[in-house]
């Protein structure tokens, strides 16, 4: 190859280069474009993303903390209502005036009426298909009339609580019906008003000897 041929294939060649160039200059651009704007789409749909985990995760935050504040007063309410409201026995026999040995067998009647009620509760899912906090619930909405007719007996009020509750509960299981027909069924026990156990279907009458003997029937 001579001189002349091999300066004018060089010369060619760098012009094709420079053409080459310029054109991978604007493939980069244009890429670096592209580049940037999917970049963009998936910074915002990640920020999207994490905003929708956060918010759940935030729900879930106030969902746990409010079930755990109802609790909180549900577990206070069993301890007022059938315990001693937290109280020692010295600290509950200054409250009703009386001396320590005198209030010692009530005080500790109470303690395992609480217990008993909360025992219940953490099971009340397995035997009468309810939550903690639902059971306490119930157990609370009417346990001052039912201790009251019991003569103040809270562990037998306790104990007949989730006879009661088993026994509704076996039936609805077995017989069908509707949840809520149950719940407002106890908050009428709460006011010795017992039409709601008729609506129950339980072939029980909606009256006081009848819910009677449906614990009777139960134990």
């Amino acid at each position: 190859m001579d001189a002349l041929t091999l300066r004018g294939i060089l010369t060619l060649d760098r012009s094709q280069y420079d053409e080459g160039l310029e054109s991978a200059e604007r493939d980069a651009k244009g890429f670096g474009s592209k580049f940037k704007g999917a970049m963009g789409t998936m910074a915002k749909a990640g920020a999207v993303a994490m905003g929708a985990a956060a918010g759940a995760v935030a729900l879930l935050g106030k969902n746990s903390i409010q079930a755990y504040a109802d609790t909180e007063q549900l577990v206070g309410g069993v301890k007022k209502l059938y315990g001693n409201m937290g109280m020692s026995v010295q600290d509950y026999a200054k409250t009703v005036g009386k001396s320590v040995s005198e209030v010692n067998a009530d005080w500790q009647r109470n303690e395992k009426a609480q217990e008993i009620v909360l025992n219940n509760a953490k099971n009340a899912f397995r035997t009468a298909g309810l939550s903690y906090n639902d059971y306490m619930e119930q157990a609370t909405s009417f346990s001052a009339s039912l201790i009251n007719s019991l003569g103040g007996d809270t562990v037998k009020a306790a104990e007949q609580t989730d006879v009661a509750m088993r026994a509704i509960a076996d039936n609805y299981n077995t017989f069908g019906g509707d949840m809520q027909n149950i719940q407002y069924a106890f908050q009428g026990f709460a006011k010795q008003n017992y039409t709601m156990l008729d609506n129950l279907k339980l072939g029980y009458g909606g009256t006081k000897t009848e819910m009677e003997r449906l614990i009777a029937d139960a134990n």
